[in-house]
């Protein structure tokens, strides 16, 4: 109490869980009236309660002389900076720095780009189909991509069980995982299964800002991060201009209106099919190229990821 009043600091945070004896001093006048109230003003005091029922707080000396005399502690920082570093994890954490090189996004627990996962899935055969899983883990993937949407299958039961299995595995579950359907309610499904911070894959603006705000705000819920693909109300960007346009109205509604976190964003601005001999394919790939280094340039924090698997669309019939 003494060096409190030596201080005399111009805030003091007092507990109420603090002794007895602190309100009933004399010195400080009227202070036993004022136990019940959050604020109380006087020339050289500002009381406040917090915590009402936990023990006595401790008041820091530095915290104290601080208020007291901030211009001598300008210069200190203490509330530490945290950089916008994309963060996801599964049992292991996964930080993307500017550092960090491509990131390997496993795809073969995709009913749509692994004709034998989507047999063994349809045969529920769940434990070689968690074999797959594993053998990318082991193969250096970074993300594992699950993705049930089959005309066959019922996508959201699929997802529950083959999710719940990859948590039950530790050398799988420790890496991220990324929640891909086109259905909302399996996504859903999923992101209440998952420990740790996924992705989900994906929304957009695809049926309107109101439903795009409202899956963004469903993916902070459950504390994942977001592909944002560039479609819009009239369809998919395909040229250069319309996938910028699309990317940095996302963007904003996303950081501006939502308070998303713009590292928790991961554009996709669509590769689309590659060499398939078609002329008004020619350009998808150098669009796309072109629309990845403008999102770096022009949305600060915000990743891009880019479905390269595409190449193979030309090919499709003909893989045996």
């Amino acid at each position: 109490m003494e060096q409190l009043i030596a201080w005399n600091p111009d805030i003091i945070i007092i507990d109420m869980g603090s002794p007895e004896d602190l309100y009933n001093d004399p010195r400080w006048a009227k202070i036993s009236a004022i136990k019940n109230k959050r604020v109380y003003r006087q020339p050289n005091a500002v009381f406040i309660w917090n915590r009402p029922s936990a023990e006595s707080a401790v008041l820091h000396p530095l915290w104290l002389a601080t208020l007291a005399h901030p211009d001598r502690f300008k210069d200190i920082n203490i509330k530490p900076e945290i950089k916008k570093f994309t963060r996801l994890s599964g049992l292991e954490a996964l930080t993307i720095t500017p550092e960090t090189n491509f990131v390997n996004i496993a795809e073969r627990t995709n009913v749509s780009g692994s004709l034998k996962f989507a047999k063994l899935i349809r045969e529920e055969k769940y434990g070689e189909a968690l074999a797959i899983a594993r053998n990318q883990v082991e193969g250096g993937a970074q993300i594992i991509d699950i993705c049930m949407d089959e005309a066959l299958l019922d996508s959201e039961k699929a997802m529950v069980k083959f999710v719940n299995l990859i948590m039950a595995e530790p050398d799988i579950a420790k890496l991220p995982l990324m929640i891909d359907s086109s259905k909302w309610s399996v996504i859903i499904s999923a992101l209440k299964c998952i420990q740790g911070k996924s992705v989900v894959n994906s929304i957009s603006l695809k049926e309107g800002e109101e439903t795009f705000l409202e899956h963004a705000h469903q993916v902070r819920k459950y504390g994942a991060a977001a592909v944002v693909m560039l479609f819009d109300e009239k369809g998919q960007a395909d040229t250069f201009e319309k996938k910028i346009e699309v990317a940095e109205r996302s963007y904003h509604l996303l950081v501006d209106k939502l308070g998303f976190p713009p590292e928790d964003i991961i554009f996709d601005p669509n590769v689309l099919a590659v060499a398939t001999g078609i002329e008004e394919h020619n350009n998808y790939a150098v669009n796309f190229i072109r629309a990845t280094k403008w999102i770096r340039q022009n949305l600060p924090h915000a990743k891009v990821s880019g479905g390269i698997s595409n190449l193979s669309f030309s090919f499709r019939g003909i893989d045996k």
